[in-house]
C-alpha cells in the first residue's frame, strides 16, 4: 500500500511539474496525467536498480516524424539512463544519444510508448538526447523524459 501511495504521489508531482509554466512546452490534461503516470512507473523500476533522477521531467509535443533535442552535462564515471514516455496517441517513441561533436553514441531500437538508453561516458561534457516520435495517431503527440544516474 505504501509503495502505491508513493507511486501516485510521484505521478501527482510529475503532473504538476508538466503543467507548471516554464520555458518548456506545457502538456494539457489528460496527456500530462498519462505522462506523469508513465514516468512514475519508470522511475520506480529504475530506483530499484539504484538510479536517481538528476534531470526532468522535460516535455514537449511533436507530430509523427518529428524530433526534439535536449542537451545534458554527463560526467565521466557516471552511468546514465534516459527514459522517455509518450501519450496514448503515440505509437512509438525513440531516443538517440549524441556526443558534443554530433557523433551517435547509442539509440533505442524498441517499438513502443516508452524508450530508454544507457550511457557510461568516458569524458565529462555535453551530450545531446534526441526524442523522436515515429508514429502519431493525432498530432501533436506529447512526451516526457527524465535522466537518471547511478
Amino acid at each position: 500500500m505504501a509503495k502505491m501511495v508513493k507511486t501516485w504521489a510521484a505521478a501527482a508531482l510529475a503532473a504538476a511539474t508538466l503543467w507548471a509554466p516554464s520555458g518548456a512546452a506545457q502538456v494539457p490534461d489528460p496527456y500530462a496525467t498519462q505522462l506523469a503516470q508513465g514516468l512514475a512507473r519508470q522511475e520506480q523500476l529504475w530506483a530499484q536498480e539504484g538510479y536517481q533522477r538528476v534531470e526532468g521531467p522535460h516535455a514537449g509535443g511533436l507530430p509523427g516524424g518529428g524530433a526534439q533535442r535536449f542537451s545534458f552535462l554527463f560526467h565521466s564515471g557516471g552511468e546514465y539512463r534516459v527514459v522517455a514516455v509518450c501519450d496514448i496517441d503515440c505509437r512509438n517513441i525513440d531516443l538517440r544519444l549524441y556526443d558534443q561533436m554530433g557523433n551517435p553514441i547509442t539509440a533505442d531500437g524498441a517499438v513502443g510508448r516508452a524508450a530508454s538508453i544507457t550511457s557510461q561516458p568516458r569524458w565529462t561534457g555535453p551530450f545531446v538526447v534526441e526524442v523522436r516520435i515515429t508514429h502519431c495517431r493525432a498530432a501533436p503527440c506529447y512526451f516526457a523524459l527524465n535522466v537518471y544516474e547511478r
